[in-house]
């Protein structure tokens, strides 16, 4: 087991001794910090591996201590504080990390800032002043005494390896830009399996007692009765998970249209937990602190013999475990939904996801009918500019992904194109600006001024729908038909194509 500290300006000041808190003081020194604990002497020795170190002459130095309870934290006497300060020059933010042998011995390595590792040291603990490591390979399988590797060559490349650096991240765009996939990539590439992972939808009606968990009634099968018991629910669940297989496993969780819902109403409290910092654990109401404790106690009753006990809560309080990252989507065009205040905001990494007009894999046609198909990437391009004219904002422009016709051999339907596409633009977008030049839903003439206005309606005119739909791809957008190489005779096609194109040749759109 590895202890890793950062030094305070208090661990340097006379008269002041080297406290540890009380999660360290239970997990690492096996020591329950009471009044009524009995004080226990300490062996620390103090290892350096590296023969030029200007400290080389202290390896393998035994300071004798004792370990001894003071109200909410434990202490030891001062023998270590004066080795560090004077033969090691400790200062402040210089890290020690301690090593575990047994409850009455242990190593310690010192690590002034000034050494390349410190870095690495930082990125263990993150934003912490305190990291316990439950890393089995790392506890010594002898006494300790004549060991001669550094204590950090026991953790680092497992640490990179199997210890994934939370974190709580929002991608945000535009709609259509593939926020959701980039989280699917996100765990494919780490190797995430399903089991690890649970994605929720957020909506009006999503609450508390849906994300953490809350009374539900049940009906008794011994005397029939209507009773209640706390169910959990997808956050609980996880957070069980995280804490049970803490020094094994990584768990996300995925929230999807995050800002469909009311956050604040949603997490509650829970949000402060989003800070990872273990000093300022939050206090869990009393039904879900009596779920902790009841799951608690039956998971340590089923857990292998030898193994540690499970812990849930830290004096009562929930703590975010370092293996449970939280990862969510929220589409920008619904921001004003539910606004996020700020506190709840700066909690978060925030990844944009651009529109991309160049991705193959999105290179789509828009199908009016075999002889007038149009570019996907292309209409985007132009529509999105005259969404920007009229909106002034990027955050109502389409996504390459607003439609996927991967299962349609890459074809957009003119139904499915009608139905989503020119109805989010007529609803959200254009509706509302009859009078803006930049509006698409017009009718021009030759020389590119407006004829009349569409209304939606129109395209369900099915004597007038591919004419409209022409219309606004070539003279409205200027997108070109993609020319496609013709696959049969003209005698053979079907009649209904010719009838079309007859008809579009003998219509003047831009007339009366």
């Amino acid at each position: 087991m590895i202890y890793i500290r950062n030094i305070f300006r208090q661990d340097l000041r006379d008269g002041k001794q080297i406290a540890f808190p009380k999660e360290v003081s239970n997990q690492f020194f096996n020591f329950s910090y009471q009044d009524d604990d009995p004080d226990r002497n300490l062996v620390f020795i103090y290892k350096e591996s590296n023969t030029e170190s200007q400290f080389y002459i202290f390896n393998n130095t035994n300071i004798t201590t004792r370990l001894y309870a003071a109200g909410t934290e434990s202490r030891i006497d001062g023998e270590l504080k004066r080795f560090l300060i004077d033969k090691l020059n400790a200062v402040i933010d210089d890290k020690v990390l301690f090593r575990k042998i047994n409850d009455n011995k242990y190593e310690f390595e010192f690590i002034p800032s000034s050494l390349p590792k410190h870095d690495f040291i930082v990125s263990l603990i993150g934003n912490k002043n305190h990291e316990v490591l439950l890393l089995e390979s790392a506890v010594s399988t002898s006494d300790g005494e004549d060991s001669t590797d550094p204590i950090l060559s026991s953790i680092s490349e497992e640490k990179k390896d199997s210890k994934f650096q939370p974190q709580n991240k929002i991608y945000f765009g535009p709609p259509g830009t593939g926020k959701s996939y980039a989280i699917k990539e996100f765990l494919k590439s780490n190797n995430v399996p399903a089991s690890n992972y649970s994605r929720v939808t957020f909506h009006p009606d999503y609450d508390y007692a849906s994300f953490v968990g809350g009374y539900r009634p049940f009906t008794d099968k011994d005397d029939g009765n209507i009773k209640y018991k706390f169910v959990s629910q997808v956050f609980t669940d996880l957070y069980v998970k995280s804490w049970e297989n803490f020094n094994n496993e990584n768990y996300f969780l995925v929230i999807e249209e995050i800002n469909r819902g009311n956050c604040a109403e949603i997490f509650g409290d829970i949000f402060q937990l989003l800070d990872r910092n273990p000093e300022y654990n939050i206090e869990p109401s009393s039904e879900l602190r009596n779920y902790l404790i009841e799951k608690e106690k039956e998971i340590n009753k089923n857990k292998k013999e030898g193994t540690e006990d499970i812990k849930l809560l830290f004096d009562g309080k929930l703590q975010m475990p370092d293996n449970l990252s939280v990862l969510a989507s929220m589409n920008t065009s619904d921001q004003s939904l539910y606004p996020m205040d700020s506190a709840f905001k700066r909690r978060w990494d925030w990844e944009y996801i651009p529109i991309n007009t160049k991705c193959q894999n999105s290179n789509f046609t828009i199908e009016i009918h075999s002889n007038h198909q149009y570019s996907w990437l292309e209409f985007l391009e132009k529509v999105n500019i005259s969404i920007y004219s009229v909106t002034k904002s990027e955050d109502k422009q389409l996504g390459n992904w607003f439609i996927n016709a991967e299962k349609t051999k890459k074809i957009i339907e003119k139904d499915i194109f009608i139905n989503k596409v020119l109805f989010y633009l007529w609803n959200d977008i254009f509706k509302d600006e009859v009078y803006h030049q930049d509006n698409i839903f017009v009718k021009k003439r030759e020389d590119g001024s407006k004829d009349k206005d569409i209304s939606f309606n129109d395209f369900y005119n099915k004597d007038e729908q591919n004419n409209l739909l022409i219309h606004l791809f070539e003279r409205v957008l200027k997108i070109s038909k993609v020319q496609n190489e013709p696959e049969r005779n003209v005698d053979n096609q079907e009649t209904g194509n010719t009838e079309i194109e007859s008809e579009i040749a003998s219509q003047e759109l831009d007339s009366n």
